[in-house]
């Protein structure tokens, strides 16, 4: 089981080498779940090695362009490869904060070469508590206050087997999170884009949250203008482990 890092970007103008935010977990059987999608990561996964004809769900923690921008390319590659492979239409569950999204993205795929009927696509609306269920794997979303109320926006836990993963998505504070801390998690995906590293850093140490790594995404001009200054603010409050993402990076569990 491990997690891939698609996209470390946040919605900041384009950075080299850096695309905007998404991740995978792939999980021991081979099945892939996709949390945000941020653009290229259908590019960033299939030349990673990644079969996308292996993705099962995908998860939208909020409608930013940031977070959305690659869904149509990845439905589209889906399909793609399905016909090159000559294998069965593919099949994928959208898991969206409002499922107005799901709707123009469905029809720019109906103009293109293959229609939205060539694969099936479910589109089930995200709310609070768990929302996924199968095959060892578990998933709950948490509303935080990123939009401020005025469009939902969503946090997750993802339990796999004993594992826990918590993703921040974008958030005000990473205290929204604290209803997911009850027991210790194993990695949280943290961002970074709105936040200063290190103070949120020190923070959690000083709150004794449990994390077994610490790993920051969505990376804002703060860190990425400063990159090796902020690396450096961070290990001198934290002596955890902790890692600052790339888009490639794969993380074993």
């Amino acid at each position: 089981m491990k997690i891939t890092l698609l996209g470390s970007c946040s919605g900041t103008e384009p950075f080299p080498n850096r695309h905007h935010t998404s991740w995978l977990l792939e999980s021991d059987s081979g099945d892939i779940d996709v949390f945000d999608a941020g653009e290229c990561c259908s590019h960033t996964a299939h030349v990673n090695g990644i079969d996308l004809l292996k993705i099962r769900n995908v998860f939208i923690s909020h409608s930013h362009m940031d977070h959305v921008g690659g869904l149509l390319n990845l439905l589209w590659t889906q399909m793609k490869l399905s016909s090159v492979r000559k294998l069965p239409a593919p099949s994928v569950d959208l898991y969206l904060p409002e499922p107005e999204l799901g709707r123009p993205i469905l029809s720019i795929l109906d103009l293109s070469e293959f229609k939205s009927s060539c694969m099936k696509v479910g589109i089930r609306e995200i709310h609070a508590g768990e929302i996924f269920a199968a095959s060892g794997i578990r998933v709950e979303a948490l509303p935080n206050r990123h939009l401020g109320g005025i469009r939902p926006s969503f946090s997750f836990l993802v339990e796999a087997g004993k594992r826990r993963i918590v993703y921040s998505g974008d958030v005000t504070s990473w205290r929204e999170l604290i209803p997911f801390f009850s027991a210790p998690c194993d990695i949280l995906l943290m961002e970074s884009g709105h936040h200063v590293p290190s103070k949120t850093a020190a923070e959690l140490r000083e709150a004794g949250i449990e994390i077994g790594k610490l790993v920051f995404l969505h990376h804002g001009r703060r860190l990425l203008d400063h990159y090796e200054e902020e690396i450096e603010a961070v290990k001198a409050v934290y002596d955890r482990p902790f890692l600052a993402a790339e888009d490639g990076m794969v993380i074993p569990l």
